[in-house]
């Protein structure tokens, strides 16, 4: 019993030490047209951080892509956190009958404003053909 009882405190503890280190955001991105993004982001260790997000753009037809990125914080200027970014995501559109979808390859940079505000520059090269770059700005809850 009293084993089952520490197990369960420690379990809670975990729970609640990876909760405080989990954020939630939104915001607005380009890549080609405008659109909103919902995104988390997880600490892993104080510099590297797991980012996957969901964006949606308003152009002809749905657009939609799935990210999953990693971030290196590799300098901090004035408590600001400037990082790279890496990752994988896939990208689809569907417009007029037409649907299409590629996995792509992101490559980029931001920086966290007050530890709330974040802004980025990537660029995205899809492996069907084609890249661009992007940026994305939003707002951690």
């Amino acid at each position: 019993m009293k084993k089952i009882l520490i197990l369960s405190l420690f379990f809670t503890g975990l729970a609640f030490t990876s909760t405080a280190q989990v954020k939630f955001g939104v915001g607005g991105t380009y890549f080609g047209d405008l659109g909103v993004q919902g995104r988390a982001k997880f600490a892993l260790t104080d510099e590297i951080t797991a980012m996957p997000n969901v964006n949606l753009y308003f152009g002809n037809g749905t657009q939609i892509s799935l990210d999953a990125h990693a971030g290196y914080n590799f300098a901090e200027v004035e408590d600001m956190p400037i990082y790279g970014i890496g990752g994988l995501g896939y990208y689809r559109v569907s417009s007029n009958g037409f649907s299409s979808s590629s996995l792509s390859l992101t490559l980029g940079g931001g920086i966290d404003i007050n530890e709330n505000i974040y802004a980025e520059l990537f660029w995205r090269n899809l492996f069907d053909g084609g890249s661009d770059i992007g940026i994305n700005a939003g707002y951690y809850f």
